[in-house]
């Protein structure tokens, strides 16, 4: 019973931590989000076009109230992503029967600036677009990659950087599946078969948008549009629809030049790159555990910084630096579900708890740069208080490592399920 209450104690602290941090950066959607679900396939088959159309049966009906709809979707989505993420932080904690390393991994992830990006996103189509990419990792991890194919083509309607954020984790958990499952040769390409169908549905997208689409025409058209909405207002009404008819192509020719200084944002580093090495220690173990490939383990070590390549095509910098945490966690998700949970507890490493405990005050009481000059919530004496749950659940953790208990019956019993 003692070690059922420190179970429960360490992961309401996590919730808790993990609902500070959203709040930190949570608002109702900005004009540039705004904008984004009012441009639909009413004007062609034009990328991001998806969930506009699907909204646009009740904006055409009512007009006034476009503004409201947009912003209970909009939140419906944030609190959905939230709960997909809590789920797979909990598959994590049960799986490892409640490890330090586990709890430590993350209550760094619940603190992280990724939280606070997503709460601050609201609105922005990161929420579905990281959604459908669980659930694609999901359902890869099941053998049931036809579907996992439908989810990310449909992600790419929605916003194509989920060919860069999703699919090259879907790729990779796949084939960590293909080993578990001991298929090789044909038997492996044939599973795999259906991942070409977004990688398809990309290209055409990017061969459409560079040749078929009249960037000028589509802008003017777009701008006359969004100013009949009086709800968008600080020039998004421009904005918005040039980042719609420019090309992947255009986007890069004004966009690359500036990567460099994007890439080695010093203070951007400092916020990210602690809380990606916390994880990168946990997914060594994880894949350690798994008896994972050394090829596998070296991709899955280089998943994370994957999407900080959206630098060449975007500007929205402190957006894009977020997005290895999340790719980390994923990565780590998928490295548990791949290890015996005996193993997987076994695979304690202080040097991972020394890292995560000395990054938890740069996740606390750091700022990031936000969208539109925003700053965080609670000042730092706030943050000191809100946090005490968190450092509860904490002292729970490793006062169990100091007694070396990493299990219970029950837990071990849980931890066995997928």
């Amino acid at each position: 019973m003692p070690y059922r209450r420190a179970d429960r104690l360490i992961a309401l602290g996590l919730l808790w931590a993990f609902g500070v941090t959203l709040l930190r950066g949570l608002r109702r959607p900005n004009d540039w989000a705004e904008a984004h679900w009012l441009i639909s396939y009413a004007f062609g088959p034009i990328k991001r076009g998806l969930l506009a159309t699907l909204l646009r049966p009740f904006v055409a009906a009512f007009p006034g109230r476009a503004e409201a709809a947009i912003t209970v979707v909009s939140t419906v989505l944030t609190a959905l992503l939230c709960l997909a993420l809590l789920a797979v932080c909990w598959t994590i904690l049960r799986r490892s029967g409640f490890s330090t390393n586990a709890v430590v991994a993350l209550a760094v992830f619940a603190t992280s600036p990724f939280v606070v990006m997503t709460g601050h996103l609201n609105g922005y189509f990161d929420a579905p677009i990281i959604l459908l990419t669980v659930l694609a990792v999901a359902l890869t991890w099941r053998g049931r990659l036809g579907w996992a194919a439908v989810a990310l083509t449909v992600g790419l309607l929605v916003h194509e950087t989920i060919f860069i954020i999703g699919y090259p984790t879907v790729i990779w958990a796949a084939l960590l599946g293909n080993r578990r499952d001991h298929l090789s040769g044909g038997a492996a390409a044939r599973r795999l078969a259906p991942l070409a169908v977004p990688l398809i549905a990309f290209a055409v997208l990017f061969v459409y948008q560079s040749f078929a689409v009249d960037a000028a025409e589509l802008e003017r058209t777009l701008i006359s549009y969004l100013e009949t909405f009086p709800f968008i207002e600080y020039d998004q009404e421009v904005i918005v629809p040039r980042s719609f008819a420019k090309s992947f192509v255009a986007h890069f020719q004004s966009q690359s030049p500036r990567v460099w200084g994007r890439l080695f944002d010093p203070w951007l580093m400092l916020a990210m790159l602690p809380t990606v090495a916390v994880w990168l220690l946990f997914i060594r173990n994880a894949l350690r555990a798994a008896d994972a490939p050394r090829g596998l383990t070296f991709a899955a070590g280089l998943l994370p910084f994957l999407p900080l390549a959206l630098h060449l095509i975007a500007w929205d910098t402190a957006r894009i630096w977020t997005y290895p945490l999340v790719v980390a966690l994923l990565v780590g998700w998928v490295a548990c579900l791949a290890a015996e949970p005996a193993r997987l507890r076994a695979a304690d490493s202080r040097l991972l708890t020394a890292l995560g405990l000395l990054t938890l005050p740069l996740n606390v009481f750091g700022q990031i740069p936000l969208m539109d000059w925003r700053v965080e919530r609670f000042t730092a004496a706030w943050r000191a208080v809100l946090y005490v749950p968190l450092v509860a659940a904490l002292g729970a953790a490793l006062a169990r490592r100091r007694r070396g208990d990493y299990t219970s019956g029950d837990r071990q019993l849980n931890a066995e399920r997928p």
